[in-house]
């Protein structure tokens, strides 16, 4: 698959579904799908198209973010990773906030809630997975959450480094030519993987079972990709909420810079007399 550069100049907000996309937005900042074919279908389950291009802009800034998406094993069912694929309604979009529901042939269902804030000059996503074991065994699952990052919105040039491990795994992901830079946390995750495109992604979509290492950081510059990944097991009837932040800060210029310097440096100054 191509990679793409997109620049979004306008985008609308909107209180309902059209086509199936599911598109949230608070004020000029955007996060979502534009096409319905991303967010479900049989091609979806094993290919490179789960969750295909989606979009996260901020303050009408470039379309930062390539793909992201949720990817499970069943472990003693199945031998390779899928993508969530089967719909069980249509996407539910209102304002700031979308519910995607899912419901997989292994007997369990997968809701999936994100909501965006523009919040102190960052454009906010969260992400929460509710998955729920709707079968009569239990259930051992390893999900993945999967992430393409275009920082500046364009597919090279990108560095990540590692802020913090859990409870909350943090990463930051930047690019020396991007007037914004993003930052990733998933709570509680038991691991990631970082590399370049599309060497993590391959991890998910070939037919073998593979688990992530917690390499990869710190990296770049280069085209980012990543994930992590998340271990337990749910009895019948039981359910977990895997939780996801990713936000976009626009990076002060550096005439901002300065001035936030000499402020600083006065106030050394003052605390020195």
């Amino acid at each position: 698959m191509m990679k793409r550069n997109l620049f979004v100049f306008a985008l609308l907000a909107t209180s309902s579904v059209v086509f199936g996309q599911a598109v949230i937005t608070d004020g000029t900042s955007s996060f979502g799908w534009t096409a319905a074919s991303a967010l479900s279908g049989a091609a979806n389950r094993t290919g490179t198209g789960g969750g295909g291009s989606n979009l996260y802009s901020a303050f009408g800034s470039p379309d930062q973010s390539f793909q992201e998406w949720w990817w499970y094993r069943v472990n003693g069912v199945n031998n390779r990773e899928f993508a969530l694929s089967t719909q069980a309604n249509a996407p539910v979009v209102n304002g700031n906030s979308m519910t995607l529901s899912y419901r997989e042939p292994e007997g369990f269902t997968s809701t999936l809630v994100y909501t965006i804030n523009n919040v102190a000059g960052v454009a906010r996503v969260t992400g929460t997975n509710f998955i729920k074991n709707e079968g009569n065994s239990a259930l051992d699952f390893s999900f993945f959450n999967y992430l393409d990052y275009d920082m500046g919105g364009t597919a090279g040039g990108d560095s990540a480094s590692m802020l913090s491990g859990n409870p909350a795994l943090r990463m930051r992901i930047t690019d020396a030519t991007a007037l914004i830079n993003a930052e990733y946390r998933a709570l509680d995750a038991d691991a990631y993987q970082i590399g370049a495109f599309a060497t993590v992604r391959g991890l998910l979509t070939d037919a073998d079972i593979d688990n992530f290492n917690n390499s990869g950081l710190p990296f770049g510059p280069g085209d980012f990709t990543g994930g992590v990944q998340w271990n337990f097991t749910l009895d019948p009837g039981q359910e977990i909420a895997l939780q996801t932040t990713r936000t976009l800060n626009p990076v002060p210029e550096p005439a901002t810079l300065a001035a936030l310097a000499m402020g600083a440096a006065a106030l050394i100054r003052r605390r020195r007399k």
